[in-house]
């Protein structure tokens, strides 16, 4: 089972959700705090004016107490001048715990049957209890919690309001900064993308910030020593031939001309065969040469060009070496490529050469160029087996030991591929076929090009 492709995580995303996650934890952090503290003031303020009340009514209720006939100190009620909600409740009590007065619209239940001076709660209810005249007379004031909490909903309401509100406006302001910080990022990517791979100049890296400018400047120095490579590579590549294929032409001319001067039958026998083999290392080195400049040289030119044409050249060339054996089938709108026009060249020469040595003699080659760049070359044969297949583009692996070649062919369009970042596929029996070989590829096409722009 393959393993799941991994998608790296997207740096403006992580940003956008660290941030927003970061706002909304630190204001509602702020919210509850501030609610927390705001709670803590109205107790207070709660507490002070029930303090208040207690203290006040105390006095009071004991002057009305004193002025009561000497017989009638039963619990009453003070009579309510308006009829309303009452929001405090109390009771006057003596010190046998006697209720000498209370307000009209107690309710039983609401004291509890103890409760201490100072302070206290219950689970509906706050309390605070106070004596007078050395303790024979104490009163307790009750004030429901329920509006202390309703106070305490309408403040967090009041906090929460602005959050949510402003928040989606926060959130899109994070976005739009965040994106405007990576702006010069982006632009760097960008230049990336675009850029060709046989394109080695140095990188604008003036907007990147100032995180980022080692990067950039390595990357820099990294083409920079890569071009000085490649360049390099390819001097020694051409000085290579040119010191190759003159000692070869050379020692071939020699053998060809002693040819000529012997006489014995045995010696012209040795020179057709020195001759045969100074020839077949002739090509082996030049195939070398050219599998050494696909490993090595720039595979991309700098300007895109048309396919087309250059392809038609190619195949009536060869054409002319086999006549009537060659068949090309070109898209009728132009097709524009970076890839280098030598390369070009070396790849379908290679491909066009594997094809007509290892098909039948007189059996037709089809040359098909697809409008989307897929490049397919096609040659009767019988069908090869997977295993065959697999090492077919391997040096020096070749499908017929007694057809005269080196074995490079496909190896070298597997490594003009490979620079360019494409794949040489192949295929037996050939599609659509019960036989056959089919040698395809995709050619690097840019689709800008196409509409005219070509810079």
């Amino acid at each position: 089972m393959s393993a799941e492709k991994f998608h790296p995580p997207s740096l403006q995303k992580l940003l956008e959700r660290r941030l927003a996650v970061s706002l909304v934890s630190f204001w509602l952090l702020a919210v509850s705090v501030a609610a927390f503290l705001a709670y803590q003031q109205f107790n207070q303020a709660f507490d002070s004016a029930l303090q208040e009340t207690g203290q006040r009514i105390l006095p009071l209720a004991i002057l009305e107490i004193f002025n009561r006939d000497t017989g009638n100190l039963s619990s009453q009620s003070l009579p309510a001048l308006n009829i309303h909600d009452e929001y405090l409740t109390y009771r006057v009590m003596d010190h046998q715990g006697t209720v000498l007065l209370q307000s009209h619209a107690i309710q039983p239940d609401t004291f509890p049957q103890e409760v201490p001076p100072g302070f206290s709660s219950t689970a509906s209810h706050r309390f605070y209890t106070t004596s007078a005249v050395s303790g024979r007379y104490s009163i307790q004031v009750a004030e429901p919690l329920n509006e202390r909490r309703q106070l305490l909903f309408k403040t967090l309401a009041t906090l929460l309001v602005p959050l949510v509100m402003l928040l989606p406006a926060s959130l899109l302001g994070i976005g739009f900064w965040v994106r405007r910080g990576l702006a010069p990022l982006k632009a760097y990517r960008n230049q990336l993308q675009v850029r060709s791979p046989g394109h080695l100049e140095p990188l604008d890296t003036r907007l990147l910030p100032a995180e980022i400018q080692p990067m950039g400047q390595t990357i820099n120095q990294l083409l920079e020593r890569l071009g000085r490579a490649l360049t390099a590579e390819r001097n020694f590549t051409a000085n290579a031939a040119h010191e190759l294929r003159t000692p070869l032409a050379t020692a071939l001319a020699q053998v060809q001309r002693l040819h000529q001067q012997v006489k014995t039958p045995d010696l012209q026998t040795r020179c057709e065969q020195l001759e045969s083999s100074l020839k077949e290392l002739s090509r082996l080195a030049e195939k070398l040469l050219e599998l050494a400049t696909a490993e090595g040289a720039g595979l991309l030119a700098e300007k895109p060009s048309d396919l087309l044409p250059l392809i038609d050249f190619l195949v009536q060339e060869k054409a002319r070496q086999y006549p009537g054996r060659l068949h090309l089938q070109l898209p009728e709108q132009a097709l524009y490529s970076s890839l280098d026009t030598e390369a070009l060249a070396l790849l379908l020469n290679n491909l066009l050469d594997n094809a007509l040595k290892y098909s039948p003699e007189g059996s037709p080659v089809e040359v098909i160029l697809n409008s989307d760049g897929r490049l397919r070359v096609i040659n009767a044969c019988e069908a090869l087996s997977d295993a065959k297949l697999q090492n077919l583009h391997q040096p020096f692996v070749r499908y017929r030991s007694d057809v005269i070649g080196s074995g490079l062919g496909l190896a070298l369009v597997t490594a003009l591929l490979e620079g360019v970042g494409e794949k040489l596929e192949l295929k037996s029996p050939a599609t659509g076929r019960n036989n056959g070989f089919e040698a395809s590829c995709q050619l690097r096409i840019n689709h800008y090009a196409n509409t005219g722009n070509t810079e």
